[in-house]
């Protein structure tokens, strides 16, 4: 953006100083010469704060914020995120429910609601709450049942992950 702004200015000067230097009045259709040298660097500016626009608020590149480094991996899918909550439910272990939700808090851990949408794909229900926005995958479990891994999003990050089936 500072490049922007420099490359913007020193254009502007460019143009007034040969506008008041010649005095020149232009017809229609003519506009004021502009040095080949800055409008390279404007392009060149323009095109990295599209890159930044076009990449969903991405950082320039080397750059992260503090929040990206800290976030989770999540699962490659919602197909595989499926599958891992059943081996962790349905593994057996008395403290599925406490493996859960710490796996599941790691995985998603600074992740937002743009993540999941990403990632997983919209929601099959969305809930407003009094924290926040439950965002629901539901799929059938088998004839008569419904299973849902819900993720409440409050501020919107991920703040809480459960699993009902």
């Amino acid at each position: 953006m500072a490049e922007i702004q420099r490359t913007s200015e020193t254009i502007l000067q460019a143009i007034q100083a040969r506008g008041s230097a010649r005095q020149v009045t232009s017809s229609q259709g003519e506009s004021p010469a502009v040095i080949p040298d800055n409008i390279d660097r404007l392009t060149a500016a323009i095109e990295t704060l599209n890159t930044l626009l076009q990449g969903n608020g991405a950082r320039v590149a080397g750059r992260t914020s503090s929040i990206e480094k800290w976030r989770g991996p999540g699962y490659a899918s919602l197909d595989a995120l499926w599958q891992r909550v059943h081996q962790i439910a349905r593994g057996g272990d008395d403290n599925w429910s406490e493996k859960f939700d710490s796996e599941m808090r790691q995985a998603h851990l600074a992740w937002t609601r743009d993540d999941l949408f990403e990632r997983y794909g919209a929601p099959t229900v969305l809930n407003a709450k009094d924290r926040g926005l439950e965002l629901s995958y539901q799929r059938k479990h088998d004839e008569e049942s419904i299973e849902s891994i819900v993720f409440l999003v409050a501020d919107d990050l991920v703040v809480y992950v459960y699993f009902d089936g």
